[in-house]
């Protein structure tokens, strides 16, 4: 690979918000009931809004005092990781 430290930096940066979508507050509730577990994954087909929700669990949590830390990788086809497959 020509360029794996652009490649890490891209799969560790979350994508810039849309200022255009609309706020959809349903699946961050659901979200905010995960923050105590040490580990969470959000898996679903593309276009389901998995990124938008949770840039939108980001700023609540960087907007609200909470000792929640939060993390990003984008997980692709490529990685050596396996994933619970339903």
């Amino acid at each position: 690979m020509a360029y794996p430290d652009r490649v890490l930096h891209a799969k560790l940066t979350p994508p810039r918000p849309n200022k255009r979508a609309l706020p959809c507050l349903a699946p961050v509730q659901k979200l905010k009931g995960v923050l105590d577990n040490r580990l969470t994954i959000v898996q679903a087909p593309v276009g389901f809004g998995k990124s938008t929700a949770l840039m939108d669990l980001v700023e609540c949590i960087t907007a609200a005092p909470t000792h929640a830390q939060v993390a990003w990788y984008r997980i692709t086809k490529n990685d050596p990781i396996a994933l619970p497959t339903r």
